[in-house]
Order: C-alpha cells, then sequence, then structure tokens
C-alpha cells in the first residue's frame, strides 16, 4: 500500500506502520522488516506530493531508526543520506514545508551520535544539508543546522576538517539573522569549526568581527568566551593572536559592563598563558606573499642580525594581521558624519601609511575591493564599501614612494578596471545612483592622485591600459538627476594627465593605442553571429554601449575611422530599424558626431565602409514610421546622410548603385512633419545631384523628381523654400537636355515647360529673399533652350506686380541669340 496510487491508501498504510514503533517489537525483528521491505518504500515517500505522507514517512524511518539496532542503522545510511539531501540539500530547496525540513534536520543530529564516523563517507551531502539549513528563512531549521554542526565536531573530528571552510562561509545568513538565539547558535557553531580545523581562521575573519559587534549583549558575551577559549587552545596561539586579540581589547569598551569584565578576565589569564608559553616564537612563513613583498619593497638584503630581511619580512606580515583586523572599523569611520571623527581617522589612516609599506596594504585593500559583485547581493553595499576603501587607499598612499608603488600598481589598476566597479546598472532609482556616483568621484579623486604620485610608472603597460579603460568607463557614465556630469568631467581631465605623464601633449597617442584593445573586448572580434556577439542584447542604457560612444568621440577622427572593422557590426545592430527608437537615435548621433569630424571624414579607413553605411545604417532608418520618436530618428538620419553624401570616400559609382533603394526614401523626407527634415532632404538631394554629375539620373527618375522639389517652394518654412533653391539649381545643372525625348537625355521639352512655370510663379513671390533666389534658378535654367525659356516668360510677365525680373531675365535669353 505504500506505493498505492491512491494517496489515502498510502496515508493509511504509513499511519499502521507508524504504530510499529513503541509496540514492544523486539528490534531483532524489526531490523529484516526494515531492511527488506520498509526502507526503500517509506524512504521514497519523502517525496511524496501530499505533505501529510511526506510528515508520515519522517516519523516512521525516525521512530524505527531509534529503535533499530546500530548495525542496522548504519547499513541504511547509504539510502537514507541521499533521500534527506534530495528534501533539504540542494538549492532550490525541495521540501516546501518548514515543518518537515526542521524533522528531517532533526533526524540528521539523531544520526550523529549514533554513527559516528561511519558519517564520513557522507561528509559532502551533510555538508550540503547543513548549508542550506543555515540559509532556511524558518529560523528553528537554522539553529538545528547550527546544532548538528557543533556535534560532528565530537562524532568525526578527523574528517571534518576539509569541509570546515565551506561550512565557515554557509554560516554568514545565520550570523546576521534578527533573532539573536539564532545567532548565538551560530557562534557556537563558528568557533567550534575553527577549533576543529584553526587553518580557516583567516577566512572566517569577517564572521568573527561581525560577533563582536552584535547588537544583543548575550551574542557578545558568547563571543568573548569563545574568543578566549580559541586564544587558550589553538596550536601557535601567538600566530593567531595578531588577528584575534584586538577583537578582545575592543570588548574593554563594551556598553555592558559584565563584558567589559569577562574580556579583562579573559585577557589577563591569556597573558598568563602567553608568558608560561614563551618557548613558541611564531616561524617566518616563507609562502606568505605579503611578508615576501615588504622584504622586496623595503630593499632587504638579509644580512645583519638585527636588521635583517627575515626580521623585517615578519614585522611586515604582523602589521598586516593588524591592518586587517582593523580595516572593518577604518572602512566604518573614514568618511563619519561627525567631521572630527573624519579628521581624525584620516590622521589616522595616514600615520598607518606611513609605517606600513604599500606591498603590505595595498594586497589587503585590494582584496577588499575584490570582495563581492554588484550582480550579487546588495549593489549598493558593495559600491559605498569600494567607496571607503578607495578613501582609505588615497589616505595610505598619500606619502608613498614612487618606487614603493610601482610592484602594486598592476594589481591596483586591474581592480578598478573592473566593469562593474562603480559604474551603474541601467534603471536603478536616484537612492542608488547617488551611491554610485558617489564612488565614481572617489574612484577618479584616487586616480587622479595616484596619477600624480607614481608618474611615469602609470603610463606603462599594464597599468597603463587598467587606469585608461577606468577613466573611459567614468567618462561614459550618463548623467544621473540632479548631479550633473561631474565624475565624467574629472575622468577626462585625469586621462591628459595619464597622457602627460606617458609624455604626450594630448590624448590622442593615448587613445590611438589602447581604443583598440578595449574596443576588441567590448565588440569581439567577429568570429561570433550576430545574435551571440557581445553587442547583442545592447539597449540605449546598457553600459558597453555608452562606453563605444565615448571611446569614438573622445578619440580623433582618424583612430575613431581605424576602428570601423570592429565598430560596423555593432552600428549595424544598433541602428537596425527593428531596434527601439531611443537606441537608434544614440547610434545616429554618434554616426553624426563622426561625420562632423574633418580627420575621420578624410580618413582611408572610411573608404571602405562609406556605402555600407548609406546603405545600412542611415537609408534603412528614413523610411517614415509614426510617433515623435521616429520623426526625431528621421531627422538624424537625414543629417548623416547630408554629411555623408558630399564625402569623397562616397565615389559616385557606389551612390548610383544605392540610388534606386536611395532616392524614393530621400524624396518622400521632403513631405516630412519636421521642418529641419525636409530642409536637410533639400540639402542630401542636392549633394546627390552634384555627385552623379551631368545625365547622373535617367528621365524618368528626372521627371518624378521635379513635382516634388516644386512643392518645397510652397513650404510653410521658408528656410526650407530658399534651401530648395539651391536642390532646383543642382537639378537644372544634371540635366541633359533635349526638346525631344528619347532614351539618352534626361529632360525633354515638355517637363522643362512645366518646370518654368512652377519655378515663374515664385519669381512674384512677396518676399524678396525668395525672388532672388528663383531669379538665380531661373538664370541657370534659361541656359537650357533659351526660345523655350522666353517664350514661357513672356506669357506670365503681364500678371506679375513688377515686371522688372521677368525683363532681366528676357534680355539674358535674348543675348543668347534669335529669339523666334
Amino acid at each position: 500500500m505504500l506505493a498505492d496510487d491512491n494517496r489515502q491508501s498510502r496515508k493509511r498504510a504509513l499511519e499502521k506502520l507508524c504504530k510499529l514503533a513503541g509496540a514492544g517489537t523486539p528490534p531483532d525483528v524489526l531490523a529484516p522488516l526494515w531492511t527488506d521491505q520498509l526502507r526503500a518504500p517509506a524512504l521514497k515517500l519523502f517525496a511524496d506530493q501530499v505533505e501529510k505522507n511526506r510528515e508520515l514517512a519522517i516519523t516512521l524511518a525516525s521512530d524505527l531508526l531509534a529503535e533499530l539496532p546500530e548495525v542496522t542503522v548504519l547499513g541504511t545510511l547509504p539510502w537514507l543520506i541521499p533521500a534527506i539531501h534530495a528534501r533539504v540539500g540542494t538549492n532550490p530547496i525541495a521540501e516546501v514545508a518548514e515543518e518537515l525540513r526542521l524533522q528531517l534536520l532533526k533526524l540528521v543530529a539523531a544520526l550523529v551520535p549514533r554513527c559516528g564516523a561511519a558519517l564520513a563517507p557522507h561528509l559532502p551531502e551533510i555538508v550540503q544539508i547543513l548549508v542550506m539549513a543555515f540559509a532556511d528563512p524558518f529560523p528553528d531549521a537554522k539553529k538545528e543546522g547550527c546544532s548538528i554542526a557543533v556535534a560532528l565536531g565530537g562524532a568525526v573530528a578527523s574528517h571534518l576538517g576539509p569541509h570546515c571552510k565551506g561550512l565557515i562561509f554557509g554560516l554568514s545568513p545565520a550570523l546576521a539573522h534578527q533573532h539573536s538565539r539564532v545567532r548565538s547558535g551560530a557562534t557556537e557553531a563558528l568557533f567550534s569549526l575553527i577549533l576543529h580545523e584553526p587553518s580557516v581562521l583567516s577566512d572566517a575573519s569577517p564572521q568573527i568581527s561581525l560577533i563582536t559587534v552584535d547588537r544583543a549583549p548575550a551574542v557578545r558575551e558568547q563571543a568573548v568566551a569563545a574568543l578566549a577559549e580559541l586564544l587558550a587552545r589553538l596550536p601557535q596561539k601567538r600566530r593567531h593572536a595578531a588577528r584575534l586579540l584586538p577583537l578582545l581589547l575592543c570588548a574593554l569598551s563594551d556598553e555592558v559592563e559584565g563584558i567589559q569584565r569577562q574580556a579583562r578576565l579573559a585577557l589577563e589569564r591569556l597573558g598568563d598563558l602567553f608568558a608560561a608559553d614563551e618557548s613558541e616564537v611564531p616561524p617566518l612563513d616563507i609562502s606568505d606573499d605579503v611578508a615576501v613583498a615588504a622584504v622586496a619593497a623595503s630593499g632587504g638584503s638579509g644580512t645583519g642580525p638585527k636588521d635583517s630581511a627575515a626580521k623585517r619580512a615578519a614585522d611586515a606580515a604582523t602589521a598586516a594581521n593588524h591592518l586587517d583586523a582593523m580595516l572593518p572599523a577604518l572602512l566604518k569611520s573614514i568618511e563619519d558624519d561627525d567631521e572630527e571623527v573624519e579628521r581624525s581617522v584620516r590622521r589616522a589612516v595616514c600615520l598607518l601609511g606611513e609605517a606600513c609599506a604599500p606591498a603590505v596594504y595595498v594586497p589587503l585593500l585590494v582584496s577588499q575591493l575584490y570582495s563581492a559583485d554588484p550582480e550579487a547581493g546588495s549593489d549598493t553595499a558593495v559600491v559605498a564599501k569600494r567607496g571607503m576603501c578607495l578613501s582609505i587607499l588615497s589616505a595610505l598612499s598619500a606619502g608613498a614612494e614612487p618606487a614603493a608603488l610601482r610592484p602594486q600598481l598592476p594589481a591596483l589598476t586591474a581592480a578598478v578596471a573592473m566593469p562593474t566597479f562603480c559604474v551603474q546598472p541601467p534603471g536603478i532609482d536616484d537612492d542608488r545612483a547617488a551611491t554610485y556616483t558617489s564612488t565614481q568621484l572617489r574612484l577618479v579623486g584616487f586616480l587622479r592622485s595616484l596619477i600624480g604620485r607614481a608618474g611615469a610608472d602609470c603610463a606603462a603597460d599594464p597599468q597603463a591600459y587598467s587606469l585608461y579603460c577606468a577613466l573611459m568607463r567614468l567618462a561614459a557614465v550618463p548623467s544621473t538627476a540632479g548631479r550633473g556630469f561631474e565624475a565624467q568631467r574629472r575622468a577626462v581631465e585625469a586621462l591628459v594627465l595619464l597622457a602627460a605623464a606617458a609624455g604626450h601633449l594630448d590624448t590622442a597617442p593615448l587613445h590611438a593605442h589602447h581604443m583598440p584593445r578595449l574596443v576588441l573586448e567590448l565588440v569581439g572580434d567577429g568570429t561570433d553571429a550576430p545574435s551571440t556577439a557581445p553587442f547583442a542584447k545592447w539597449q540605449a542604457a546598457t553600459p558597453q554601449w555608452h562606453l563605444l560612444q565615448a571611446l569614438l568621440r573622445q578619440c580623433d577622427g582618424a583612430t575613431a575611422a581605424s576602428q570601423l572593422l570592429g565598430v560596423v557590426p555593432a552600428l549595424a545592430h544598433v541602428l537596425d530599424p527593428k531596434q527601439e527608437p531611443v537606441l537608434r537615435g544614440t547610434g545616429l548621433a554618434l554616426l553624426n558626431s563622426l561625420l562632423a569630424s574633418e580627420a575621420f571624414c578624410t580618413a582611408p579607413d572610411l573608404d571602405d565602409w562609406a556605402e555600407l553605411i548609406l546603405q545600412a545604417m542611415l537609408v534603412p532608418n528614413l523610411v517614415w514610421r509614426s510617433g515623435k520618436a521616429a520623426e526625431h530618428v528621421r531627422l538624424a538620419a537625414m543629417a548623416g546622410i547630408a554629411k555623408l553624401l558630399p564625402l569623397r570616400a562616397l565615389t559616385p559609382g557606389q551612390l548610383k548603385a544605392q540610388i534606386e533603394e536611395a532616392l524614393p526614401v530621400l524624396t518622400s523626407s521632403l513631405d516630412d512633419d519636421n521642418n529641419e527634415t525636409r530642409r536637410l532632404g533639400c540639402v542630401a538631394i542636392e549633394a546627390t545631384l552634384t555627385k552623379l554629375g551631368v545625365g547622373g539620373l535617367e528621365n524618368e527618375r528626372m521627371r518624378k523628381l521635379y513635382p516634388e522639389l516644386l512643392k518645397r517652394l510652397d513650404d510653410a518654412s521658408d528656410v526650407v523654400r530658399l534651401q530648395v533653391c539651391g536642390t532646383l539649381v543642382a537639378y537644372l545643372r544634371s540635366a541633359r537636355y533635349s526638346p525631344m525625348w528619347d532614351d539618352v537625355h534626361n529632360l525633354d521639352k515638355s517637363n522643362y515647360q512645366y518646370l518654368l512655370r512652377g519655378l515663374l510663379v515664385h519669381l512674384d513671390d512677396p518676399s524678396p529673399e525668395i525672388q532672388q533666389a528663383m531669379f538665380a534658378v531661373l538664370e541657370v535654367a534659361l541656359n537650357l533652350d533659351p526660345p523655350v525659356f522666353a517664350a514661357e516668360v513672356v506669357a506670365v510677365r503681364e500678371r506679375h506686380r513688377s515686371t522688372k525680373l521677368c525683363d532681366r531675365l528676357i534680355e539674358q535669353a535674348r543675348a543668347h541669340g534669335q529669339l523666334v
């Protein structure tokens, strides 16, 4: 019935079987019954769909195992532990009922004292169960998990060491829980684990520091007692004293008098213990990177008993341990609200900088900068912490010698050049953005100070590239509401300082040297398909897109043109008509900025891309779509076309190949709602006609074009009306005229006459400026066929309010010869 499809049948079976326990059945009878018949179906029901059935199955297993012989329980472990792990040892946790999670943990707790060392093969699964218990939202589950961790220390002491580090990291949610009893249980578990594996003490330092300043006096009191026990029982206790004694010393000023007294007694007893054990001398660990680096920084040669390299290395390592212990307090107080406190802390940090070489403090603070990533956990807390680290770094390195800083520059600059170091993700609110902005200002201040201190060393790779990346990312950060562009402006100024450190008069060589590598990181090497390329998911607010824009805008035009091979695919993606108008608007603004640069427009690299830019990026964005945003996109696209068409990079042959697609779109833009788009449309068509030259457009296109141009003479904007006059001049100069229609010529007499009649109306325009512009157009038109031209002017002469301009045109026509 345990395997029956009917849930009620399974429930009845479990209820009856639960009566086996406590019924007086001898263990030697229960053992074969459990092993041969009950074990497999009962453990399978730990995952039953019905919560009540799961509860009964766990109860049945717990009660029976309590009565079974030890040998049977040990034989059950290979089936039981995986069954429990499947319910409460996975992420996410499979068991949704918190009472059942607690029941399973109690089953594990019962196994620990009974099974002892036999649990060793199952420790990986048990550790995962405990880590999930530490993070369980049910407080009782957290406490049970902590109790099991303590019990494991006695049951499998010789096997627990490799797992202590994972358990300690897993304890973090329990140590920070709102209930003091949970924190108390986690504290007991933490110190128990450290006693079993002292090597994890350095990894556990953040958790220990958290406990010693707990808001609950009971937890702080427990921490003082545990610290004293640790220092008393740990092997090589002097070696760990630099890390743990400051925490006990802090307890001397606790607000609770009982904790002060407890700390004072603990310190007295430890003093006696240390005095009685003077033979224990801390050896120099040559593998200690901080100590070795300090030796190198101090220029130690290893000679002389009083000033030996080994002694200096030991002193440096000790200073590093003390500094590590002080860092949490310094991070909290370096920018205290109380100005006097802040000044005092900064003075203290400067003194520390004089006492410690950069080889000591830089690795410690770099590890703090790397300690977490904004993409995981509280991003503002991480970014704020990085800002505090930068403040401490600035104060520590204020008086450092360039030679001492030089070996630390690669690691230090690589840390602050991380893409997520302090660049805010898109879409955050102003309060979160304020935290990012604050750290950005601290970062640019630190980088300016570092460049000023280290000078030419900052201009050498690899740190030069890291500094360039960090400053350009800052320069690319979009403004946040009410905060302007202060960090961005300072970053650009710092870039000038970096260029000067490299011996350059401006930043152009800096961009030329470093930009290609950074662009490659942003857009890829072109081997990926467009759908999987780094830019495939870019949006208007994507930081990488902002960075690429800043790079191309800040560098000189020639350098920007040299990067087109990598940049064009990204631009083509951004300017795809399927993209949001806002994103395309930013791409077109960037393209217009580049096309406004003479160095970019005259660069040979543009020759290979001009046709593609016109065909794939600009013309498709000129197609009409509804909405104000789409109107802005059309305006930006037309501005780019008007800049690109006259350039030498776009040859007449390339333009002619695109004319069938481009000209209808350009012509339709002459009716756009936006005045400036219409004006730029006239400019673009004028440039097209000029570049194609005489006869560049075939007859049919010429016949369809001039009515659209004539419409613009009636435009609501006089600016557009004046602009189209220049376009009409270009139209007439591109005409290959013949009185009779044929395939060779592109303008015949009939269309010529229609065109003249449309033009002559505006020779009598109320605006004198329009009159003069139209007179210039007609002077060009006269040259195509003077007799026809004169006849058309004579026909309208008497209708004009003033005949002066008509008479002048007739005289010019007569000057060409006999008129019929």
